[in-house]
């Protein structure tokens, strides 16, 4: 925001995250001192500053005004993987063009990632940002299992499953380390790949109760 602010030229900033849109816009706002621009959620106000949905943007009817941005960045770039994200940046003629991300790819299909915004030019590590309090200091703790006995040559979804989400020992560790937390006090988010995954731990947390 200080950059679009330095530079005080037309502006488009990029997000895919429909919470990001309004946070980032109510953000600008405040620091800008002016109403910001929306494109996505099915508004268009084009402003000289403006926030878009990438979603949105992929429509012919913003191409006009993409071709007026002079600064343009990219919220989580490295999706310029994607066709949607890449021809959005593709469309701007900026010359001042910012990308951001916690996890960029400088290689293979991440080099379009280059092409659209440069090198990196600035870079902040976890460390610097628990320090300066905008992340908290992480805990992180390793709980080591049995080996499963697994049937020889089989698919990794196979393997995934029989090692993972069937994997009972594993599965009731699993419960115990939330209820932990939970007995603490503390809120316990557990995140899995497998919908099926997700409904066998609701399941065996409720019957641990």
């Amino acid at each position: 925001i200080a950059v679009i602010k330095t530079l005080d030229l037309p502006a488009i900033w990029l997000t895919h995250r429909l919470h990001l849109l309004y946070q980032t816009k109510r953000v600008m706002e405040d620091c800008l001192g002016e109403e910001i621009g929306i494109v996505g959620d099915s508004q268009i106000d084009y402003k000289k500053f403006t926030i878009g949905m990438v979603q949105s943007l992929c429509s012919e009817k913003h191409k006009e005004f993409l071709k007026t941005r002079e600064v343009v960045v990219g919220d989580e770039i490295h999706h310029l993987e994607s066709t949607m994200w890449y021809d959005n940046f593709a469309s701007c003629p900026a010359p001042y063009r910012f990308g951001l991300s916690a996890t960029p790819c400088l290689e293979n299909d991440g080099l379009s990632l280059l092409g659209m915004a440069g090198d990196i030019i600035y870079q902040v590590s976890a460390k610097d940002l628990v320090d300066r309090g905008v992340l908290c200091q992480p805990r992180i703790f390793f709980i080591r299992m049995d080996n499963v006995p697994l049937e020889s040559k089989l698919r990794f979804s196979a393997v995934y499953a029989q090692g993972i989400v069937e994997n009972e020992a594993r599965n009731r560790k699993i419960v115990d380390v939330a209820k932990t937390f939970r007995d603490e006090g503390k809120n316990c988010l557990t995140l899995v790949n497998r919908v099926s995954h997700g409904k066998d731990l609701t399941a065996l947390m409720k019957r641990s109760d």
